[in-house]
């Protein structure tokens, strides 16, 4: 009977594979057939450049067949990781290269930030404007302007990712978000690259996480799809958890300093990668040194408003996204959105888990990694301000876990970013 089962497990795994790219195709044909809600900057036009070269090969796609595909998508990827022992690497690779490029080709999914990215970046190297001291939209000459569909804030990333967009902006507003998107095509590859050799250095399957990063509906088309900079930030991440797994635990501490300076929630897996390490003195002075050279860049970039995008995401946290943990929370337990006390109770039990977090890693030092990943499965849990892309915080670190319920997380994070999101348009 297990024989006979194996072959038609294998069948099963190479359908969720065919079944992936299917889904992926009709979303991101459809998104660029015509304008859509599933792209909000088409507020400002859909010119050429923003559709993508795959506009005419799809049709029109309302937002509740959107939400049908997007639940069909992740039925047929929690397919995918219950046959991953079958899939051929070669044949899961390809499929995981293919669906990247293929939402990189198609138009900016279900957010318009990166067009905030290209607005801070125009307004300080065209306009003279610093970009910690500005709030997106200001500058209503721009051509970026009409693409751009928030200005509450100043911009709350990182300075090394600001000064990498600031050499993007002499290829126009077209050509800084075709940069964007290679640039965050490139990242999200790069993570998959390092999650496989991450996993070989630990002596596990690197297909899990493959598929758990690499063909992630949520990832697909919130993180790449939508073009965000959480992706980079990760890459710049797991380099680091790369080198401390090779015994570079000196330059993985420096690389999630770095990857700090691109944006500051990855903070969090810092204190794991000084504990983790045989020499932490070493590990702390290689952080703090990493982190002091990318203050002094960041002076002499901008300014006494170089930290000023930590206190803006401060400010962001203290918001309601309305599909957090909590905001959910509260349609069962009768309040509504992110009230003060629920927020106090859940920033209360995330002090307390990370304390208990860092204590464990301590004591134990070969349980860094997976203290990580449950710090930041903590962190989504408890955030008042939870956004579809900050999947990609979590489920790299919890491919490598050995623990099966970080795993489990990791999915139910993944479906729950999605169901919040799709499910009121059914």
């Amino acid at each position: 009977m297990a024989a006979a089962a194996h072959p038609a497990r294998r069948a099963l795994g190479g359908l969720s594979l065919a079944g992936l790219a299917l889904c992926a195709w009709v979303i991101v044909t459809g998104a660029a057939y015509r304008p859509t809600p599933l792209v909000p900057a088409r507020q400002g036009g859909f010119p050429l450049w923003l559709r993508g070269p795959l506009g005419d090969l799809g049709g029109y796609l309302p937002y509740g067949d959107f939400a049908v595909w997007m639940l069909v998508m992740c039925g047929v990827w929690l397919l995918a990781l219950a046959t991953v022992p079958t899939l051929r690497a070669g044949w899961t690779i390809g499929v995981v290269v293919a669906l990247h490029v293929l939402f990189a080709l198609g138009p900016p999914l279900i957010s318009a930030d990166v067009f905030g990215y290209v607005d801070w970046a125009r307004m300080g190297v065209l306009h003279g404007l610093n970009p910690y001291a500005t709030d997106s939209g200001s500058v209503v000459s721009d051509a970026v302007y009409p693409f751009v569909r928030w200005d509450d804030f100043a911009s709350p990333y990182g300075p090394l990712f600001t000064l990498l967009t600031y050499a993007f902006v002499p290829l126009g507003v077209p050509g800084a978000l075709w940069a964007l998107k290679l640039a965050v095509l490139g990242a999200s590859l790069g993570c998959c690259a390092l999650g496989w050799a991450c996993a070989r250095e630990l002596g596990r399957d690197g297909r899990l996480g493959l598929v758990l990063y690499g063909l992630n509906p949520a990832v697909l088309v919130y993180a790449v799809g939508g073009v965000h900079n959480d992706v980079l930030m990760m890459m710049v991440v797991l380099t680091g958890l790369w080198l401390a797994l090779r015994g570079r635990e000196r330059a993985g501490a420096a690389a999630g300093s770095l990857a700090v300076a691109v944006k500051a929630s990855v903070g969090l897996v810092v204190p794991f990668l000084v504990l983790g390490a045989r020499d932490r003195l070493g590990a702390l002075g290689a952080a703090l040194g990493a982190g002091a050279a990318v203050l002094a860049v960041a002076l002499v970039a901008f300014g006494s408003h170089a930290l000023d995008f930590v206190n803006v995401l401060r400010t962001q946290q203290g918001l309601d996204s309305g599909t957090s943990v909590i905001a959910q929370l509260g349609a069962v337990l009768g309040w509504h959105g992110n009230p003060l006390g629920a927020r106090i109770v859940a920033s209360a039990a995330f002090v307390a888990i990370l304390g208990a977090l860092l204590h464990r890693t301590w004591h134990a030092r070969e349980e860094w990694l997976e203290s990580a990943g449950w710090a930041t499965a903590a962190l989504l849990a408890c955030t008042s301000w939870l956004l579809a892309w900050y999947i990609v915080w979590l489920v790299p670190l919890a491919a490598l876990a050995r623990s099966r319920a970080l795993h489990a997380v990791a999915v139910g994070f993944s479906l729950f970013v999605v169901l919040t999101r799709v499910v009121p348009f059914l």
